[in-house]
């Protein structure tokens, strides 16, 4: 018999009334999407489109929900920040959402992918990763936070390098020294994309501080302001996926390594498609 799935494992409750209804079916062949929309008071139709992610769930159905699967109190308010966070349109309700879900001592963790929301919580984290891949880290963290720019705090250093040994990011040589585990860290599956968004945003605002902060003869900043069709637009986002490759192979073939840089890509509507303008 297929084991219930367990709440608490979960950080999108689609997938988990997926995995639920699978193993809830094997156990009791009437459970069909039929008998579930009579439970919530919706058709059975209503719940294919919520796996599918074209309909939500309220309140009301969240409460429905918890009675039918016979969710404790602990379980049912989970499953409540649970659908508040996959459902939550800021990213300021998403951060709090999530910050709730990562306080129930049930909580899995690594399923939540708590253990890389860290990496992604200060901007200063990933660069305190990319520095040691040339810079001779031998315990001096107030000389380490000086390496910044804009500067650190010293204990701001202690937090990064304590943060990356945690996640086996980075290891200590024989001359007490620090050295990487990876060649890269990208943005997947176990990433929340919301931790990722933070870390974003969080780059932006290091890339208009430098605009004051940086000299120009040190840094490059450019804008472009375009019309297009969804076509080109789909051109253009392959362009961007395969510059970005170009760049990290030829990072890739540096030995000389001296300074951290950030490289943002941003390409977005400013303007709704003429499909979608009002007709007058």
């Amino acid at each position: 018999m297929k084991k219930a799935p367990n709440i608490f494992d979960y950080r999108d409750y689609r997938v988990f009334l997926k995995d639920y209804y699978e193993a809830k079916k094997v156990e009791m062949p009437v459970f069909s999407h039929r008998y579930i929309g009579t439970k919530i008071g919706f058709d059975g139709g209503f719940f294919s489109k919520i796996l599918a992610g074209k309909r939500q769930i309220n309140h009301r159905m969240v409460v429905k929900f918890s009675e039918l699967f016979k969710f404790n109190k602990n379980e049912a308010n989970f499953f409540l920040h649970l659908v508040l966070f996959n459902q939550a349109k800021k990213q300021l309700d998403k951060n709090l959402y999530f910050a709730k879900l990562a306080s129930f001592k049930e909580a899995n963790v690594k399923t939540l992918g708590l253990h890389m929301v860290g990496y992604y919580e200060k901007w200063y984290y990933t660069v305190m990763r990319e520095l040691l891949n040339f810079y001779p880290f031998d315990g001096d963290y107030a000389k380490l936070s000086k390496q910044f720019r804009p500067n650190i705090k010293m204990e701001e250093a202690k937090a990064a390098i304590e943060l990356l040994k945690e996640l086996k990011m980075i290891r200590r040589k024989y001359n007490g020294t620090f050295s990487l585990t990876d060649a890269h860290v990208t943005s997947g599956y176990h990433s929340p994309s919301f931790a990722v968004n933070n870390f974003s945003l969080a780059t932006l605002d290091l890339a208009k501080e430098s605009i004051d902060r940086i000299p120009k003869e040190e840094r490059n900043i450019s804008t472009l302001t375009f019309s297009a069709s969804a076509k080109n637009f789909e051109k253009m986002q392959d362009k961007l996926r395969n510059f970005r490759r170009e760049w990290i192979e030829m990072i890739d073939k540096e030995s000389d390594l001296n300074t951290v840089y950030q490289l943002n890509f941003q390409l977005f509507p400013v303007t709704g498609s003429l499909e979608t303008n009002p007709k007058e």
